[in-house]
């Protein structure tokens, strides 16, 4: 209540504010007033108020209120407030990756060919997959640190990944290895477990070590 009050109030102040021009037109009616002019325009009645002005709708009634522009949209009321942004929910700001010191920050790896691909001392955190093998690719990882949302490394084609000294946390897999390809740890710490299936293999090449999340 106190809420449209002060909406109210302020669509008051909107009228006595508006410029007394030729242009100028006021409704009053069963639902209410409504004053426009070249600019702007206000209405009021029936428990809300709207206030519409080129590029911003104001909305207020008593649910809350509501601002609209060409670029986003706010929603305020005894739920809290939203902001939308393009026509959808504002994203959550990207969380701020601290990269361990001796690496370097390294996006995803993902390879869908025939290429040969070296890389060491990078690190790799993300919110899925971090090294996507589906061609006949190989992949590999030397004295790396790997953590992902979902696998640390999922192999779905034909090619060969070999990691190196290499720590591999996932949380769905570690290692998740499908269709003809081949994975090869040796010296690594793997965190997640391993998962093969169709002609999928695993080698361990030893001094690895394997621990459940």
């Amino acid at each position: 209540m106190r809420r449209l009050l002060v909406a109210t109030s302020m669509a008051a102040t909107c009228l006595l504010a508006l410029p007394a021009l030729s242009q100028q037109r006021v409704k009053i009616g069963p639902g209410g007033v409504e004053v426009e002019t070249e600019g702007a325009k206000v209405k009021t009645g029936s428990g809300s108020t709207q206030i519409t002005t080129p590029g911003v709708e104001v909305k207020a009634d008593e649910t809350g209120v509501e601002i609209k522009t060409p670029g986003a949209r706010v929603k305020a009321g005894s739920g809290g407030a939203t902001l939308e942004v393009g026509g959808g929910e504002a994203p959550a700001p990207a969380p701020t990756v601290v990269v361990p010191q001796g690496f370097k920050q390294q996006a995803p790896i993902v390879c869908q060919g025939n290429q040969d691909r070296t890389y060491s001392h990078v690190y790799l955190n993300c919110r899925t997959d971090c090294v996507l093998v589906q061609g006949n690719c190989e992949i590999t990882i030397k004295d790396s640190r790997i953590e992902a949302g979902r696998h640390g490394v999922l192999l779905q084609g034909n090619g060969d990944v070999k990691l190196v000294r290499t720590y591999v946390r996932g949380r769905k897999a570690a290692i998740k290895v499908t269709g003809n390809g081949d994975v090869e740890a040796s010296g690594c710490t793997i965190v997640g477990g391993v998962q093969t299936s169709g002609n999928g293999e695993f080698e361990d090449e030893g001094d690895n070590t394997f621990r459940q999340r």
